[in-house]
């Protein structure tokens, strides 16, 4: 599939927002604001920046909205003689309650690593979200994985001891780190998030079936609306029960808004935190619906590139070494790391071929780079079943579509504005094959 100048800006905009997600999440912990205690102290709050992530999340919704507005004024200036029917089962809204919990129990913890690590280790280490998920899928939904396969997820647990070796035998590397903070528990827990992911993954794919499915910004936006609930409701306060250093208990909402309310750098990062999660969330649907997985698989495979880059850039050229991190001996093995985590990515995609092996070749041209079956790529796993669902059947639906023309056309559109219509007459008028989408040409 080509990539023209509305795709590479799209993609480049989810690369740039995914590079933000992580870097100003990292930069926030290292602002000094003044408390509800008087008292000048780092903005250390990982349950508030999971809330602030399902707060931007809770935006996907009115974009999907216009979007559909945008969608509905087309199908009416078409004059369509049948009735445009859009139409999310109830149901749906409260079923994303379920991957909700899951995702709010994994980004906090991801969240609480990052306090211990730096931005780098903590991009390469979610990575080993593939390994857990591939796991999952074979001993518990009794997926196949082929030889080679196995042979990627082995590299990207070779890349991950490498990694977190590099954390644990360089705990100084980042300055704004307090001393006695601890790297390894970092690595634990940002390694314990990619198992909780892994679980949501495996939930989502056997409890969901495919009625259950929803268009991505929905899904997006839904589970912000019920994360933000469980976190400000039920998360926040068990933590100001707890014990704690935060005034006593393990973290305060209240607390947290005083600091943010004390410091206008807080509040800038707070906004561009907000929007580059958003964006991220947007841009990276935008990818899938433009485009297709490989270039999803390629946004994910840059992003831990771009993250380290850019946090070496802050340290070195933007703020004289108060945020980022530094390039150190060991950073060499880090960045024979990453090379060993994208080799194993490739070789567990079919990208790169070992000799020996049979691979499977994929059905589409548009995705040649990629011989593993799409429900098993490394790119389909970083992502929510809840997602990559509808692309998944667009994709099938769109290699059926008689006219090679009107493929890529069917496939955007199954994506985001597809349902069943339960008249089969209705079907036929609009397509005579039979294949259930609404055409919005005239």
């Amino acid at each position: 599939m080509s990539c023209g100048t509305k795709e590479a800006l799209v993609f480049s905009l989810g690369l740039i927002t995914g590079t933000g997600t992580t870097l100003t999440g990292k930069i926030l912990y290292g602002v000094d604001s003044i408390g509800l205690d008087g008292e000048v102290k780092k903005f250390e709050k990982p349950i508030f920046q999971t809330w602030l992530m399902f707060l931007a999340m809770i935006f996907a919704l009115p974009i999907h909205w216009a979007y559909r507005y945008h969608v509905e004024r087309k199908w009416r200036r078409n004059k369509r003689n049948i009735k445009y029917r859009y139409h999310i089962p109830r149901k749906t809204y409260f079923l994303l309650a379920l991957p909700a919990a899951f995702d709010l129990l994994a980004t906090f913890v991801a969240n609480l690593g990052l306090l211990y690590v730096t931005v780098s280790v903590f991009q390469l280490m979610k990575c080993t979200v593939i390994v857990f998920v591939a796991l999952l899928k074979v001993f518990v939904l009794k997926d196949r994985l082929r030889s080679y396969m196995w042979i990627g997820i082995g590299f990207n647990m070779v890349a991950a001891l490498m990694v977190g070796a590099t954390s644990l035998a360089d705990s100084g590397a980042q300055g704004n780190n307090a001393e006695d903070q601890h790297p390894a528990f970092g690595v634990m827990m940002v390694v314990l998030s990619c198992a909780i992911q892994s679980v949501q993954y495996v939930f989502e794919e056997k409890l969901m079936d495919e009625g259950d499915s929803a268009p991505p910004l929905v899904v997006v936006g839904m589970e912000g609306v019920w994360g933000l609930i469980l976190t400000t409701f039920v998360i926040y306060p068990i933590a100001y029960l707890v014990p704690g250093n935060d005034l006593g208990s393990n973290e305060r909402l209240d607390d947290a808004c005083e600091m943010l309310m004390n410091s206008g750098l807080a509040q800038a990062i707070v906004l561009i935190y907000l929007l580059v999660i958003l964006g991220y969330n947007v841009f990276a649907v935008s990818v899938t619906y433009l485009l297709n997985s490989i270039w999803h698989a390629i946004l994910d495979n840059f992003r831990p590139i771009t993250v380290w880059g850019a946090d070496l850039m802050l340290f070195y050229l933007f703020t004289q070494g108060q945020f980022g991190e530094r390039w150190t001996i060991w950073s060499w093995l880090q960045l024979a790391g990453m090379i060993t985590l994208l080799a194993g990515t490739a070789v567990y995609n079919g990208t790169l071929r070992l000799p020996g092996f049979v691979y499977l070749e994929p059905l589409e041209p548009a995705l040649a780079s990629i011989r593993t079956p799409e429900a098993l790529t490394a790119s389909t796993f970083s992502r929510s079943p809840l997602i990559t669902r509808n692309a998944m059947k667009a994709a099938e639906i769109a290699r059926r579509t008689p006219n090679a023309n009107d493929r890529d056309r069917v496939r955007r559109e199954f994506m985001t504005e597809y349902q069943p219509l339960a008249d089969a007459d209705t079907r036929r008028r609009i397509d005579p094959a039979g294949h259930t989408y609404g055409s919005l040409e005239a």
